[in-house]
């Protein structure tokens, strides 16, 4: 599952999204997105999935993509301290 957010006001995360669904589409790792901003109930849903956070920060990676998610975005040059 991969949340994500297409609001327009916050661009870095927006594009921060785009870059990692495009890195994930280019490893063919087979995902489902909900995007937050355009569903509301995406982000409770999210919010519940990482222990009842309040501030969510996007994107969120656990599990074994996670190294993968790192490396990718040290490659890109991107700081990311999600």
């Amino acid at each position: 599952m991969l949340y994500v957010t297409s609001v327009q006001m916050i661009r870095s995360t927006r594009e921060l999204c785009k870059q990692v669904l495009h890195v994930l589409r280019a490893y063919r790792v087979k995902c489902s997105v909900k995007d937050v901003y355009l569903h509301p109930a995406y982000s409770k849903e999210l919010s519940e999935r990482l222990g009842g956070a309040e501030d969510i920060t996007l994107p969120q990676v656990r599990g074994e993509l996670r190294r993968l998610f790192e490396l990718v975005l040290h490659r890109l040059g991107i700081d990311h301290d999600g």
